[in-house]
């Protein structure tokens, strides 16, 4: 039981604040990716030169994901003709244009001058994948952003109500089994009524750690004295500054 106030960020972090570094971590990675497809465009804008390759082999190659949904990848293998000397190279592209080509076809391709190791042999590819990588980072951050504010709102809520709301006592009416499992375990919550009639339930937590708080035990919660917002368990958000001073005072 908490014997002090919990502070907003810790009741952010409690309020799985924290799982909007995936979206984020996404948004990075994916931005990261459009910045390095919209250099290799500049370069090979301001700097490129059209020639010709041949290709050499194709594979398909074929993966899958933690969910177990197939992945397919289709790679060229091809040799770029470059002045007295040739360059062996491979990229993946999208199966309408590797199924269009054979082996020992001879393809145009553009490439950079100061390292032709940079260089587009599907044409409109790089200006694709520039697309496709921004969305994906914009729609990831946008993810971030709004679970971290969900978040953000509860634990400000929370801090608020548990400031200015009426203290009230309550019962446990009985412990809820959600379909949300941490490290394989299944989480549940606290349910109760309080003294002027009004229900309430916990934040997440494991079954072993409300196994403290059987039915019918009493518990104090935070509500609002008009009704209308969500109360929230003195256990989840902790004691107000007063009553932890009042308590230190009378030690």
């Amino acid at each position: 039981m908490q014997t002090r106030p919990i502070g907003t960020f810790r009741l952010f972090m409690r309020n799985w604040g924290w799982f909007a570094a995936f979206p984020l971590l996404f948004a990075l990675v994916f931005g990261g990716v459009a910045m390095s497809e919209g250099r290799k465009a500049e370069r090979l804008k301001a700097d490129g030169v059209d020639g010709f390759a041949v290709i050499t082999d194709k594979d398909i190659e074929i993966s899958y994901d933690s969910d177990g949904d197939k992945q397919t990848t289709y790679r060229l293998y091809f040799n770029v003709e470059l002045p007295g000397r040739t360059l062996a190279d491979d990229d993946s592209v999208g199966r309408k244009f590797y199924n269009a080509q054979r082996i020992g076809d001879r393809l145009p391709i553009r490439y950079w001058r100061p390292d032709p190791d940079v260089n587009e042999i599907e044409p409109g590819s790089t200006t694709t994948a520039i697309w496709i990588t921004k969305i994906i980072a914009v729609v990831a951050l946008t993810a971030a952003l709004a679970w971290g504010y969900i978040a953000y709102e509860k634990a400000a809520k929370a801090t608020r109500m548990r400031k200015g709301g009426e203290r009230r006592r309550a019962r446990v009416t009985e412990h809820m089994r959600t379909g949300i499992t941490v490290n394989n375990r299944r989480m549940y919550r606290m349910c109760w009524r309080d003294e002027a009639g009004m229900s309430g339930r916990s934040m997440l937590h494991r079954l072993s750690y409300l196994e403290d708080f059987p039915e019918g035990t009493e518990i104090w919660v935070y509500a609002d004295p008009a009704g209308r917002k969500r109360s929230w368990w003195e256990g989840d958000v902790g004691p107000r500054e007063e009553m932890v001073h009042e308590s230190t005072v009378r030690r």
